[in-house]
């Protein structure tokens, strides 16, 4: 299911492990980064983000393709030069999913359950097309247990550094603290 936010929601759950492919536009070229979030769902144990039993997921491989929508025929797979999340399972590293391998384990978030969780992985070389494009992803989560994620949105970025993205999803955070409950220190940073 596709929500109005464009973020998707799975059904799934019901296999043990899974593969997403989806397919986003990218109107501009000179993208430098893809985020992934991931959101908590009370219905989910622990809230989530992942069906297994204990909330968790992991993302064993993230695999993209960036594809000219004026020429379908040209397209480069990418590669990524530096990933962060907002939390890390110890052991279970964000890069492990871009490391071209599915048998290392991957990335998980065992301790940060029941909050929405975000990955952002930067692309080697900046990408998109003149014209446009689409941005080919598969997302696979074959570690099994059902460690597959339910609710996610995927987007682009411009940011081109780690400082940027932590600061973004730093903001993020704290506009979704109403201001009456900041505290002194959260604002000052907005």
């Amino acid at each position: 299911e596709i929500r109005e936010d464009g973020s998707i929601v799975s059904p799934g759950g019901l296999a043990p492990a899974d593969s997403y492919e989806v397919t986003i536009r990218v109107q501009e070229p000179g993208n430098h980064a893809i985020r992934l979030d991931l959101f908590r769902d009370e219905k989910l144990p622990r809230g989530g983000p992942g069906f297994a039993s204990n909330g968790n997921f992991v993302l064993s491989e993230f695999e993209a393709t960036v594809v000219s929508r004026e020429n379908p025929e040209t397209s480069r797979p990418l590669k990524f030069r530096d990933v962060v999340s907002d939390h890390v399972q110890p052991g279970w590293w964000p890069r492990n999913a871009v490391d071209g391998a599915t048998h290392n384990g991957g990335y998980a978030v065992d301790g940060g359950q029941g909050s929405d969780r975000v990955l952002v992985l930067f692309s080697e070389k900046p990408f998109g097309y003149e014209g446009g494009a689409k941005l080919r992803l598969r997302l696979v989560q074959d570690h099994g247990n059902h460690h597959l994620f339910k609710h996610f949105r995927v987007s682009v970025s411009d940011r081109a550094t780690v400082n940027e993205a932590i600061v973004d999803i730093e903001l993020d955070r704290l506009s979704a603290v109403p201001r009456a409950d900041r505290t002194e220190e959260q604002r000052n940073l907005v």
